[in-house]
């Protein structure tokens, strides 16, 4: 089976359902996106602005969650 590749248009919700080795950044950064009734519409870019963080920062540690060998 073919794992999706991380992109900024990507919602949270589709982002942890393609790769759910990705829940772990949201939780270490705080963010309460799991479960959340908006990831299905947030991107990353917006729930990190949502919880204060640097957005760039919060996508790259989900790009390397993303290159993480499963």
């Amino acid at each position: 089976m073919r794992r999706a590749n991380f992109h900024g248009d990507m919602s949270v919700d589709a982002i942890m359902r393609a790769r759910p080795e990705t829940i772990a950044v949201f939780l270490r950064n705080r963010m309460h996106c799991v479960g959340c009734v908006l990831a299905p519409f947030h991107t990353v870019g917006y729930a990190a602005l949502e919880h204060d963080l640097d957005a760039e920062t919060v996508s790259r540690e989900i790009m390397e969650a993303f290159s993480l060998k499963t």
